[in-house]
């Protein structure tokens, strides 16, 4: 389960990070002409009319119409992203789910774009002062043995 939930806040920290880029914020999202037009259509064949909530595939459609890219996550991710957002469950997004997200605080790395670069130059560093990756891996990384590497 720990797995699961590692990569549902992967997504979430993905999209959070997105939305706050081109609008400062996860709740802007609503107010956005996207989410603004979506919540004014027509939802369900025309049955159902809600300026407070937003059907998931309407959501998922704003979006899409301001710019989110879903090759920026696999299918796997775009399954988990709307109903991680849906809090009660209902199918359904509304401003509060937004909200919500932007009240998270996740750990950077979740959304960090990697840095070949750095990560040569930190390497090279370190096979500088050490004989080997695994003297490093030992005497530098992982010095009490536990086998792991935290970002604490």
């Amino acid at each position: 389960m720990t797995r699961a939930m590692d990569f549902v806040g992967l997504v979430l920290a993905v999209f959070r990070h997105w939305l706050r880029g081109i609008l400062g914020s996860c709740a802007a999202a609503w107010d956005s002409p996207a989410v603004v037009e979506a919540c004014n259509g027509p939802q369900r064949d025309g049955l159902w009319k809600s300026t407070t909530k937003l059907l998931m595939s309407v959501f998922a459609k704003a979006m899409k119409d301001l710019g989110w890219d879903n090759s920026t996550c696999d299918a796997k991710a775009r399954a988990l992203l709307l109903p991680s957002l849906d809090y009660y469950g209902c199918g359904f997004v509304s401003r509060s789910d937004l909200e919500w997200l932007d009240g998270w605080d996740p750990p950077k790395w979740l959304y960090a774009k990697p840095d070949a670069e750095a990560r040569n130059e930190l390497k090279r560093m370190i096979l500088d002062r050490y004989d080997d990756a695994l003297d490093a891996w030992r005497r530098l990384i992982d010095r009490d043995g536990s086998n792991s590497v935290s970002w604490e």
